[in-house]
């Protein structure tokens, strides 16, 4: 179950960090600033592309 309620489309990123920056964008924007802190803390640790996206799947839903 994600941390918040906000959905986003992952098709049409060129890379995974492409779509983790999107995911932070959207974070900000939806004033979930401290959420959008702890992601970015986070990937320090997740280095493959697989562990960030089970990584942003804890912040938001992925349709």
């Amino acid at each position: 179950m994600p941390k918040t309620d906000l959905k986003m489309t992952a098709a049409g990123f060129k890379t995974t960090d492409d779509l983790v920056d999107a995911t932070i964008h959207l974070l900000d924007e939806n004033d979930y600033h401290f959420l959008a802190i702890a992601l970015a803390q986070e990937l320090v640790y997740h280095r493959s592309d697989q562990d960030k996206v089970t990584l942003i799947k804890e912040y938001v839903q992925l349709v």
